[in-house]
């Protein structure tokens, strides 16, 4: 069946009765193709840039795990937009329960306060996240790396032999547990 002609709300039921079995992957994946850069959008408009990419990708993962959620009883993307306002809120709660900076390029993980002395915790955090980085699988730490390093998905897909959706779900995962790594050998 041809995906393209197959409404949203077609769309959204098939992965809500097939998830998490793969013949629900190609119907979510068209809903990303149609509504990926939308719902960036969306969401950039209501949050700090450095976020967005954090959210975007929670806000699809929410979407692929809560799929059997999706009812006919409303559109497509009014169900993704909200669940989109929901991640932002989280967001929001989880910044200001917990300050810590978003790990962008490595260089800082940690929000501290009145360090004693920076450059000693700079080379602790460093440490830290090298130490973090090891214990990733070879392929979650070479896309980590490469993301890090600004190269985009579609070369590390190739690369690395991904999917772009796994990818995407995969980088989430490993900068998330990253970041609990380090927090962990910071405490």
């Amino acid at each position: 069946m041809n995906l393209e002609v197959e409404t949203d709300e077609a769309l959204g039921l098939r992965v809500a009765s097939d998830a998490p079995q793969d013949s629900a992957h190609a119907p979510f994946q068209e809903l990303y193709r149609r509504h990926g850069a939308m719902s960036e959008r969306f969401i950039a408009n209501r949050i700090h840039s450095s976020q967005v990419a954090d959210v975007h990708q929670k806000t699809w993962t929410k979407a692929w795990d809560h799929a059997q959620q999706f009812t006919n009883g409303a559109g497509y993307i009014a169900w993704l937009l909200t669940i989109a306002r929901n991640t932002i809120t989280d967001e929001y709660r989880a910044t200001a329960r917990r300050p810590v900076e978003a790990l962008v390029d490595g260089s800082s993980v940690v929000d501290h306060e009145q360090p004693v002395d920076q450059s000693l915790i700079d080379d602790e955090e460093d440490a830290a996240l090298s130490d973090c980085l090891r214990q990733l699988d070879p392929i979650a730490r070479n896309l980590v790396q490469g993301r890090l390093s600004g190269r985009g998905y579609g070369e590390l897909c190739n690369e690395l032999q991904l999917s772009e959706s796994a990818a995407h779900k995969l980088y989430f995962k490993s900068k998330a547990q990253l970041q609990q790594c380090v927090e962990h050998k910071m405490t």
